[in-house]
């Protein structure tokens, strides 16, 4: 897949919630080759910024040529980008990375998202929607206003089963409590996971006899994003290191040593 150096116009932003942001881009170059689970590293600016900003595709449409992005505010980078207004222009390379495994979704697909780690996962929700396919959804988050893109998903005909940390909404804790009390591993075809590495790592009990088929998405701090600075290295469980650039950001659970990533 042609990794491609373009500019990409902001034709839409929006505050969904305290320091959080969707917005969407128009550059057909990258949407023509993107995928759910893949990203683009943005160039941002400002005093102390160098590297590239990657951002997970929230979704991305062929026809109309945009893709979207939901952030949080982290750092200066993050800050700069929030800052610039419809009709302004960004430096964007990608698609990049490899994305979720969508044709071996099965009967019984689940999903499972935290926070920040659901907007990847909303276009996996929406193509496995458009394959037929009726996938389980857990979403959590630490608050009701993390829970992005549940209305949409309401809205295909979905159900998801919510928690959040202060118990705002839904079951009171963590996401990974309900689905380890509802759903034992033989009962789904796959899983496709994004959250924090707390609840990456929480799953490995519940689906250490599914590892091969729980795919995860990785975070990771990264400079190129094409596998040349190896800054995003993580270890494999056969010892060796993978790079979340290149060889992720997706995995299956059965390829990553998570416990000291």
């Amino acid at each position: 897949m042609t990794k491609k150096l373009e500019t990409a116009e902001i034709i839409d932003k929006q505050l969904l919630c305290e320091d959080h942001y969707f917005m969407r881009f128009k550059c057909p170059e990258v949407v023509a080759d993107a995928a759910p689970g893949q990203f683009v590293n943005i160039l941002t600016e400002g005093q102390g910024v160098i590297l590239r900003r990657p951002f997970s595709f929230t979704r991305a449409n062929t026809d109309e040529g945009t893709f979207d992005i939901i952030f949080r505010i982290v750092g200066k980078g993050t800050e700069w980008l929030h800052a610039r207004d419809i009709g302004e222009t960004v430096d964007i390379l990608g698609p990049l990375g490899e994305g979720y495994n969508l044709r071996n979704s099965g009967d019984k697909p689940c999903i499972v998202g935290g926070g920040v780690g659901i907007p990847p996962l909303i276009w996996v929700v929406e193509e496995l929607h458009r394959l037929g396919k009726k996938p389980l959804i857990y979403l959590g988050g630490r608050i009701t206003d993390h829970l992005f893109g549940i209305d949409g998903m309401r809205e295909l005909g979905y159900t998801p089963v919510i928690a959040t940390e202060d118990g705002s909404s839904g079951e009171h804790g963590f996401i990974t409590g309900p689905l380890e009390r509802d759903l034992k591993p033989d009962d789904v075809s796959q899983v496709y996971v994004c959250g924090r590495i707390e609840m990456l790592r929480a799953l490995t009990g519940w689906g250490g006899p599914i590892a091969a088929k729980i795919q995860v998405s990785l975070e990771c701090k990264m400079a190129c994003g094409f596998g040349a600075c190896l800054g995003c290295a993580v270890r494999s469980r056969n010892g060796e290191y993978v790079h979340v650039c290149t060889d992720g950001p997706v995995f299956t659970l059965d390829e990553v040593d998570l416990s000291g990533t």
